[in-house]
């Protein structure tokens, strides 16, 4: 068998066996990445700024050895900076977005976003891919988010985030996963749990990790900074699971045969 022919069929088997195990995947259209908490991505990515889309326009293929045929540049003006280098606070930026991933039918000419990127072919390359990077609109940032990227996002070599593949209760599993001591500024400390799947799985459920809260560094542990929204939110997330459990459990008990009706002293009435 050729071997690209072989490879093809490989990663599109692959991609089915990834793309429907637990929605552990963005539906992204054909661009499937992990899902993350924005934190992470914060993490993650090597350039995160506050910009105003300037223009959207067709790219020719990047050469070199990649051989890849990009479809879109982004041309943004930088407004603030929160990670990557300091040089681009003073200049506009071009983010190359590709394929399936592109992000030229989401974006409008004028508007303030939220970007994250990555450089994956040489520094300063920056791509950014539909349901892979973090964008999204300035003004529908939660104040936790806002708070986030100047500060909160930040310890990022300190705590991770990390993902549960269970569809049990969330609230079983926001506690603290691995210890260990801190040496040094680049230690690991733990990890915070993120389950996303009553989110996705039921729409009355709110992702109360990604709008209200962060993974922060409380003593020598990692856990979810909480705040009043925080709070709010998952009390609302608790009162509507327990809700679905009554519901489900009601539907899998057995039916009741219905009751015959007691008979008391009847009595006979002749017309």
């Amino acid at each position: 068998m050729n071997g690209k022919v072989f490879s093809m069929m490989f990663l599109g088997t692959l991609g089915l066996a990834l793309g429907s195990n637990f929605r552990m995947f963005d539906n992204t259209g054909g661009c499937d990445c992990p899902s993350k908490h924005p934190q992470q991505k914060f993490c993650d990515d090597s350039l995160v700024i506050k910009a105003i889309v300037v223009q959207i326009r067709g790219a020719e293929s990047t050469g070199g050895n990649q051989g890849m045929s990009m479809d879109m540049v982004i041309e943004v003006s930088v407004n603030e900076l929160f990670k990557g280098n300091e040089t681009l606070h003073s200049e506009n930026v071009y983010l190359h977005s590709y394929g399936m991933c592109r992000f030229d039918m989401m974006l409008s000419v004028g508007q303030e976003y939220v970007f994250s990127a990555t450089d994956i072919y040489q520094p300063g390359y920056f791509v950014v891919q539909r349901g892979c990077n973090w964008v999204q609109k300035w003004n529908s940032l939660t104040t936790e988010q806002i708070n986030g990227l100047y500060g909160d996002y930040y310890d990022c070599r300190l705590c991770q985030i990390s993902k549960t593949m269970t569809q049990s209760n969330p609230l079983d599993d926001y506690s603290f996963l691995q210890r260990s001591p801190i040496d040094g500024a680049d230690e690991p400390i733990g990890m915070c749990y993120h389950n996303q799947q009553m989110a996705f799985r039921m729409r009355t459920y709110e992702d109360c990790e990604t709008l209200y809260s962060a993974c922060v560094v409380r003593g020598n542990e990692c856990l979810w900074l909480e705040n009043r929204e925080y709070r709010k939110c998952m009390k609302k997330r608790a009162k509507e699971l327990k809700k679905g459990r009554k519901n489900k459990a009601k539907q899998l008990s057995p039916q009741r045969r219905p009751r015959k009706p007691k008979l008391g002293n009847r009595r006979t009435i002749f017309s």
